[in-house]
């Protein structure tokens, strides 16, 4: 569509506020929405054709189903055997009407509406970094913790660029390119659960790899980008957290 990149913020908006909800509804952990933005706005971005859409989702399709039948594996060796697990039941109305709740999906909105419109009106070539960036700031159980997370996300990608800026100018092809995702990706999983910043130090050449896999760019640049896209959204993801109060005005009787 032409303007899609305006239309992936609006839609990337209202899907994290709608994924936020969610992950409160189903209690997810990690909580909120940041796969959701991720992987719809990246996906929206890719140059794509109608019939290469059935193509992406079946090879999704199937990296879940070996995904899943690799994490059953050890369930052949238990002595129990396998067990269907207990899905947890959604509590959207306790999650809408919790304390906070709405003032919290109002943030989300403004903060990607912001965060995605000054990066894509600067054309630079990955807004949803500065969108992600925010939803990262506004992820976690109170203010604390949020903010400490929007830290973790600027000083990680600073010294996540570091670790990533010889990788890139390697420019490892193939099966070298595929073994270096590899290796970053099982290093994020060991210390994600401790220190997000520390894992920062994997994520981002993890995920300028596998960009590159798909459309190989000049390093400096992208690198460039990484960090101005991650602050702006992290700014103003922090903002917007700190201007808009859990307890929202309510309106006057008779308006």
């Amino acid at each position: 569509m032409p303007g899609s990149r305006w239309l992936v913020v609006i839609l990337g908006a209202l899907l994290a506020a709608a994924g936020s909800l969610t992950s409160d509804a189903y209690r997810w952990h990690p909580p909120g929405p940041l796969f959701l933005v991720f992987a719809f706005a990246v996906c929206a971005m890719v140059p794509a054709v109608p019939t290469t859409v059935p193509v992406a989702a079946g090879v999704a399709a199937a990296s879940v189903l070996v995904s899943l039948a690799i994490a059953h594996v050890g369930a052949l060796g238990h002595r129990d055997g396998w067990h269907r697990p207990q899905l947890p039941a959604p509590r959207f109305r306790d999650a809408f009407e919790a304390p906070g709740a709405r003032a919290h999906l109002i943030r989300h909105v403004v903060a990607l509406l912001v965060a995605g419109a000054v990066a894509t009106g600067l054309d630079w070539q990955h807004p949803y970094w500065a969108m992600v960036a925010a939803v990262t700031v506004l992820s976690g159980p109170d203010l604390t913790s949020r903010l400490t997370r929007g830290v973790h996300r600027v000083v990680g990608t600073v010294l996540g660029l570091a670790v990533a800026a010889p990788i890139l100018a390697w420019a490892p092809q193939g099966v070298w390119a595929v073994l270096v995702i590899v290796v970053l990706q099982v290093l994020t999983e060991l210390v994600v659960g401790r220190n997000y910043a520390v894992a920062l130090l994997f994520i981002t050449p993890l995920a300028l790899m596998m960009g590159q896999l798909v459309h190989a760019a000049p390093e400096v640049p992208l690198l460039r980008d990484r960090l101005l896209e991650t602050v702006l959204g992290a700014l103003v993801g922090a903002v917007v957290l700190l201007l808009v109060p859990d307890r929202l005005r309510a309106a006057p009787s008779g308006s």
